[in-house]
């Protein structure tokens, strides 16, 4: 039977979660599957161990294609290889420290050929050790609505994973990926797909198993070359939108990202020369968009502003020992769901 469906892995330094990865890849209900899992250049027992999960499961063995990286060119370009690699309908990303539902691609297959349709998105669980969250994904019939939604991280995860999207979206003239974009690749790489893409649905449940490290994530440290690639991201986005003549639908929404994201990048910086450095970003937006932020971002670039950079820091401190405990109860993205 010919695979209908690839699922691709990049995979570097990636021992300690990847048997848990390959056993939930290797268990799924469906068949018609090929597995492309990337070896890009790992240093450690990651290929060790998953040939040796593999060999519990030979009925497998035939779906799978282990591709080698000779050197580490980071996951968008692991991922490119994969897809390139493959000869399958329709792509699922996975992410070698996660894992997915046994039934996952069975479900998401069943109503991409029924409905017969480019994009099918379903829910994600993010996983806390013994907590585990509900992020819900919210698909309109509108595509612009859908792209405004991903732009502003409201509606639509940023992810690829957890996503089944037809290769030809992958493989579009339009869907380059940029190797200078190390930040926000998968987000960029997602817009272009909505925009090209013809029919998108949703199914209302979960089967990914996002793993979260660190319980601040919104807070994890940024350092320069996430500022820098914010930067890039919204060039290339721009660009992208003038190209295609349709900037006037976007505009607002990536003016008020903009600002936010730049919020969110000096709030998560532990390093205080950075917000001197990136203090002027955006700021012929701010005045504008700045009511729109919660208190802590509102006052964060009010210090950075007005360069108060020792008070920033103080206010840097305070919101991640906040984002420790709070981070489980904003009503507008995440819901609390016993394991």
């Amino acid at each position: 039977m010919k695979p209908l469906v690839a699922i691709i892995v990049p995979i570097f330094n990636a021992e300690k979660y990847i048997v848990r990865c390959a056993q939930s890849l290797f268990s799924q209900t469906y068949d018609a599957i090929e597995f492309i899992f990337v070896n890009d250049a790992s240093k450690d027992k990651s290929i060790e161990l998953l040939r040796q999960t593999l060999s519990q499961y030979p009925e497998c063995k035939h779906q799978v294609k282990i591709l080698e990286h000779t050197n580490n060119i980071g996951t968008a370009a692991a991922r490119h290889s994969g897809i390139l690699g493959s000869s399958s309908e329709y792509i699922l990303m996975i992410d070698a420290d996660d894992y997915i539902d046994s039934e996952m691609v069975e479900k998401l297959v069943q109503v991409a050929v029924s409905e017969q349709v480019d994009i099918v998105v379903s829910d994600i669980y993010l996983e806390y050790g013994k907590m585990t969250v509900l992020y819900k994904n919210h698909i309109s019939n509108n595509k612009i609505s859908n792209i405004q939604g991903l732009l502003a991280e409201t509606t639509i995860s940023p992810s690829l994973c957890s996503k089944l999207i037809k290769r030809s979206l992958y493989i579009h003239e339009d869907c380059t990926h940029n190797e200078k974009l190390i930040y926000h690749e998968d987000k960029y790489l997602l817009l272009k797909i909505l925009y090209i893409s013809n029919k998108i649905v949703q199914i209302p449940k979960a089967f990914y198993h996002y793993t979260q490290y660190n319980m601040a994530s919104s807070t994890r440290e940024k350092t320069e070359k996430h500022f820098n690639s914010v930067l890039l991201f919204w060039k290339l986005t721009e660009q992208f939108f003038e190209n295609k003549k349709c900037m006037n639908d976007f505009r607002e929404t990536i003016n008020h990202a903009k600002i936010k994201q730049k919020a969110v990048l000096l709030i998560s910086t532990h390093d205080t020369q950075l917000r001197k450095k990136f203090a002027d970003m955006y700021n012929d937006l701010e005045k504008n968009y700045i009511k729109n932020l919660r208190f802590g971002e509102k006052t964060m670039l009010i210090l950075v502003r007005l360069k108060l950079f020792n008070l920033s820091q103080i206010l840097h401190n305070l919101l991640l020992l906040k984002n420790k405990k709070a981070f489980f109860f904003n009503k507008k993205t995440y819901y609390l769901q016993k394991q």
